[in-house]
């Protein structure tokens, strides 16, 4: 078992089941502090983000992503460019903090409520202590400490959600939710700070000429967020205004469904980012690159088609009858996921990690310049429907350009291979579908569903992807503590079962 396939799958579970536990908190204290505050002030939070939101967006610089790889490859040079990148964040963050605070009231009355000013004000210092967590969670991450990165994003949660429903409930009402986000980011990243200061170690030295690097490495990603940010306000524009309140409510419910698969794909491209650098050969580093996909070739595709599968009994019970076209919407979005084979979910960590961040802009501006002319098309003709098809589109065209520049640099990728792992997703989607469209009770039919879909995935997955894959994806799970040891075990048995099942067994052993 490679080191790196073990400290790959080891990052994914760990920094998805900090973010997937992350949602399930704030979701449950998103909803409480809803009904505590009733939809005309609970709406005044979301503005008042506004703001500090565009911050966050616009003041990385890329600088995030260039902690994690530098800080993943152990050297006297790397740590002086680490504690230079920390130091330009946090004049970047008090910069931030203070642009919010002095431009509060002129943001205020353009929305329209001045009365938001004081909120807004108080959310300076959110945006400081936010700005500042997400440079140190990257150092974190970038030196293999998962769990710790994971453990901090569950805290910050407790707290922010805690606080912000007790406060609310003691009467001092929106205040009292924007100042759970204060003292959230606040008691979080203090400590985090001192504890990353010790990590680092002294002597801490800066150097204009390390700042002038990080630069030259991050602004070819921040420009594409920079750009994204007024085209994807147009294309949201656009499908508003042909789209019923009703679609844009379905579709609305629909994209919270995609929180936990964007989660860990967040958390494969984090945790490969802190792996590639620190591998020594062009050859090492292809043939990780090339597992990686292969993994997430398997894994995404079966958790998405899952996704497919439940989401017509989930969302018309949780959500009520009528959200009837989220479940379609659900479906069509997740099929993004379907890309893994092209290694859609590794290139963007991929190009970063091997300095050529360069190309990550190509690959971006590809992206804008299809974008533009098909977003506005679909959208226009079809709706939210075509809205998100556009999205399709442009990811697959992405994906297929970010695969052949890599493969011109000599990354082997095995596209046949890759796209055999859909197959066992396919099967258990194909043979799941008819039972939704059969039964009409809701819960039988989550039940028998999800049933058939697991059985069939459980039974096809060991023969399509082999043995020695699943094994491998095993005995890194079980590393992992939390739930590794029972999913490691799982993953066992089932292997054991199909192959007695396909009378495969025998021929294993031998």
């Amino acid at each position: 078992m490679s080191r790196y396939s073990e400290k790959l799958l080891k990052g994914t579970v760990l920094l998805s089941a900090g973010s997937i536990i992350s949602l399930v908190i704030a979701a449950a204290g998103s909803i409480i502090i809803a009904r505590l505050l009733g939809p005309e002030n609970y709406g005044l939070i979301g503005m008042s983000m506004i703001l500090p939101n565009l911050m966050l967006a616009l003041t990385d610089l890329g600088i995030n992503t260039a902690l994690t790889r530098y800080s993943s490859i152990r050297d006297s040079s790397m740590k002086t460019i680490v504690v230079s990148g920390l130091t330009l964040k946090i004049i970047l963050s008090l910069l931030s903090a203070l642009i919010v605070y002095i431009t509060a009231p002129y943001v205020a009355k353009a929305l329209g409520r001045p009365y938001i000013e004081p909120y807004i004000k108080l959310l300076s210092i959110f945006t400081l202590a936010s700005l500042l967590y997400g440079a140190l969670n990257s150092i974190l991450i970038g030196y293999g400490l998962y769990a710790l990165s994971s453990i901090s994003q569950v805290i910050l949660t407790i707290i922010r959600v805690s606080s912000a429903v007790l406060l609310v409930i003691l009467g001092y009402g929106v205040t009292g939710a924007i100042l759970g986000h204060v003292i959230a980011w606040l008691l979080t990243t203090i400590p985090l700070l001192v504890y990353t200061l010790k990590l680092i170690g002294l002597p801490l030295t800066i150097s204009l000429k390390s700042i002038r690097e990080l630069l030259h490495y991050g602004i070819p990603l921040h420009l594409p967020v920079v750009i994204s940010i007024p085209l994807g306000q147009l294309y949201y524009s656009i499908m508003v205004r042909v789209s019923s309140d009703w679609e844009i409510g379905n579709l609305s419910v629909a994209q919270n469904f995609l929180a936990p698969l964007n989660a860990i794909g967040g958390a494969i491209g984090m945790s490969l980012l802190s792996i590639l650098p620190s591998l020594t050969s062009s050859n090492e580093m292809s043939i990780a690159t090339s597992k990686v996909i292969r993994i997430t070739s398997l894994i995404m595709p079966a958790l998405a088609c899952s996704i497919i599968i439940v989401s017509e009994p989930l969302i018309l019970t949780l959500y009520g009858p009528n959200y009837t076209m989220s479940p379609l919407y659900t479906s069509l979005l997740v099929l993004a996921f379907l890309y893994a084979p092209l290694g859609s979910l590794v290139w963007g960590s991929y190009f970063p990690s091997i300095g050529r961040t360069d190309i990550s802009l190509r690959i971006s501006l590809v992206g804008t310049a299809i974008g533009i002319p098909v977003y506005v098309t679909l959208t226009i003709l079809a709706g939210v429907i075509g809205y998100i098809v556009s999205g399709l589109l442009v990811g697959l065209v992405q994906s297929i350009y970010a695969l052949s520049i890599a493969r011109s640099l000599g990354t082997r990728v095995d596209l046949k291979s890759n796209t055999v792992m859909l197959a066992s997703s396919i099967l258990a989607l194909t043979s799941a579908l008819p039972i939704i469209l059969i039964v009409n009770n809701l819960i039988l039919e989550f039940i028998i569903a999800a049933t058939v879909y697991t059985i069939v995935l459980a039974l096809t997955t060991p023969i399509i992807a082999g043995e020695d894959t699943l094994k491998e994806i095993s005995q890194a799970i079980i590393k992992t503590k939390l739930i590794g040891p029972i999913t490691a075990s799982l993953l066992n048995v089932d292997i054991k079962i199909a192959m007695k099942i396909w009378g495969l067994e025998e021929k294993s052993s031998k």
